[in-house]
């Protein structure tokens, strides 16, 4: 075909109840509360709500902009950029929020929507803690463990070195060279 022509179209719909459901059931965790730890916003290019939660009371689907509420991952978002940060979430938890624009494919730009993915920051660093938890356990058992090998070996080593010490005390307290150290090894203790 020239340069220019359109040789056909392509169309494509959207069920846009799947995409709610898609989005609102993308629950990771709950905290001891039955509450989500862990949800996901999808935006539009100008940071409006396309969806919400699907435990939120509130109307913020179509009626709220991300970017008005000073929500820094929204306005990254929009700006198409992808990553995270550490701020509030939409309730006043503190959270990380990660966000990625649709990226489109070939010549098509994509559709300009954003997910933010929220969790809470107590939830999300939660492996940390316990790893950190872990390890000073791991650590603590092992100084124990190295202390008593240490006392073993030094009271191994020590023991000769005290019976010459002994005799050595009993040569000179009565000048009899006589004396003689018992050997119980083979190495340059004796």
């Amino acid at each position: 075909a020239p340069a220019g022509e359109v040789i056909g179209l392509v169309a494509a719909t959207l069920n846009w109840s799947e995409i709610l459901y898609l989005v609102n059931t993308a629950r990771i965790s709950e905290v001891a509360d039955q509450s989500p730890a862990a949800y996901a916003v999808l935006i539009d290019e100008r940071g409006l709500a396309l969806t919400q939660p699907y435990f939120d009371e509130r109307e913020l689907m179509l009626e709220h902009n991300l970017t008005d509420t000073g929500l820094r991952a929204a306005a990254l978002a929009v700006q198409r950029r992808n990553g995270f940060v550490a701020e509030q979430d939409l309730y006043g938890h503190p959270a990380l929020i990660g966000f990625a624009a649709s990226q489109g494919y070939r010549d098509f730009r994509g559709s300009g929507w954003s997910v933010l993915v929220f969790q809470r920051a107590a939830e999300a660093f939660a492996p940390i803690r316990t790893l950190r938890m872990q390890i000073m356990a791991l650590g603590f058992i092992m100084t124990v463990i190295l202390s008593f090998v240490t006392l073993l070996l030094a009271s191994r080593i020590a023991k000769p070195v005290r019976l010459l010490t002994a005799v050595t005390k009993a040569i000179a307290a009565q000048g009899d060279l006589t004396q003689r150290a018992p050997v119980v090894s083979d190495d340059e203790i004796g």
